[in-house]
């Protein structure tokens, strides 16, 4: 027969997490019930047995009384199997056990957490995959169309050539035939009329030949320049009765006596007179004395010096500079019956009662009303600088903070 395997704790009978007194009490009663001088009247057999209960309780004392030796025990009772399920030092083991499972379990989940890692990876490769292959797809669509069009292009761009090759063969023979046309038809003029009535009919005025002008559209022209000339003259006079002796922006002044008389066309067409100077049409002007004439943008001439004078507007005066506005600050500001000066951000604060920021921000602690002041004054001007809201906060509480500070304090605050 196998003997039995128990544990210290079953022969003191006390628990796993006993306690120093539960093992010596526990030690006493076993002692009380297995020393041999408890038992005087035993035989043999039954003193054996209490000589070894008293070893076992001596060495179960020793052990669980010194912390080292009671953890080094623990540690071998969680690979143990005790002979009686109740014995307490099987707790150790299905301790160990319970262990064992939990850590195969995380195991466990961590291995199928990495799988799922894994699939996941593996799918974002593949739709990556498929997205790059899409891609790819894609743009070679677009450079086949692109291809294609190109294509197209270069296709009716040479049909367009060959068009216009075609008109402009079709208009070469056209201009080709017409001219065969009147070169037939002026050598049958010359055939009918004679060499002396062409030469006539293209010849000009003074003698030189001009194959294109006959003498009747000469003689149109002549009489077009003719007009033209009369309303360039008249256009004149009217100018110069109204505008008199005085200048203008864009013409010169003339004043002279003298009698003028109208030059006579060169085509021996019909002249007006007048008795005074005509003013050309580009803004000339005639000096009394009788200089050349000149053009007069923007210049007088008076009729005793011939010196000019341009003439020119004063330059519009610079824009006054803003002048600040003030606000009333009522008792949401913190302050009562105070008034301040509101700039624009590119104009600097100046005032009777201006106090500069300083360069560097005081140190010292934030007080809860000091930041319900600073939240409460960037809530209600929102568009009002972090400088001006420090110089407001300063005038409160005198904590010398800039505008710097301020930002990052209400920054931290409403992040």
């Amino acid at each position: 027969m196998d003997p039995e395997v128990i544990s210290h704790y079953y022969v003191l009978e006390v628990e796993h997490d006993a306690r120093d007194v539960q093992i010596k009490l526990g030690f006493r009663r076993q002692s009380l019930k297995w020393h041999p001088d408890k038992n005087p009247g035993a035989d043999k057999a039954k003193r054996a047995v209490c000589n070894a209960m008293m070893a076992k309780l001596n060495d179960a004392y020793t052990c669980l009384r010194d912390p080292d030796a009671r953890k080094l025990y623990e540690l071998r009772c969680a690979s143990i199997v005790f002979t009686h399920p109740d014995d307490p030092g099987n707790w150790f083991r299905e301790k160990f056990e319970a262990e064992r499972r939990a850590r195969e379990e995380e195991r466990q989940r961590q291995r199928r957490e990495e799988q799922e890692r894994n699939a996941a990876r593996q799918r974002e490769r593949e739709a990556q995959e498929r997205r790059r292959r899409e891609a790819e797809e894609r743009e070679q669509q677009r450079r086949e169309a692109e291809d294609r069009e190109r294509r197209e292009r270069a296709e009716r761009a040479r049909q367009a050539a060959e068009e216009r090759e075609r008109t402009e063969r079709e208009r070469q023979e056209q201009e080709r035939r017409w001219r065969e046309q009147r070169q037939q038809q002026q050598s049958q003029s010359q055939r009918r009329h004679g060499a002396q009535e062409h030469q006539s009919r293209t010849t000009e005025p003074n003698g030189s030949t001009f194959s294109h002008f006959t003498e009747r559209e000469w003689e149109g022209f002549f009489n077009i320049l003719r007009v033209l000339i009369m309303l360039q003259e008249a256009a004149s006079e009217n100018r110069r009765q109204s505008s008199g002796t005085s200048s203008t922006s864009f013409s010169g002044s003339t004043a002279s006596n003298n009698s003028y008389r109208a030059p006579r066309s060169s085509f021996s067409g019909s002249t007006t007179s007048s008795s005074s100077t005509p003013r050309t049409s580009f803004g000339e002007s005639t000096a009394s004395n009788g200089s050349t004439p000149r053009t007069s943008f923007g210049e007088s001439t008076t009729p005793n010096s011939g010196a000019s004078r341009p003439s020119f507007s004063t330059p519009n005066p610079p824009p006054e500079t803003p002048s600040p506005t003030r606000e009333h600050e009522t008792d949401d500001d913190f302050t009562t019956g105070s008034t301040e000066y509101s700039y624009s951000s590119y104009q600097q604060r100046r005032g009777p009662g201006f106090v500069r920021l300083p360069q560097y921000s005081s140190r010292a602690r934030w007080s809860q009303a000091e930041l319900d002041a600073l939240l409460k004054l960037r809530r209600n001007h929102p568009w009002e600088t972090w400088d001006n809201i420090a110089y407001r906060l300063n005038s409160e509480f005198g904590n010398g903070r800039n505008g710097n500070a301020v930002r990052l304090k209400h920054s931290k605050h409403t992040r």
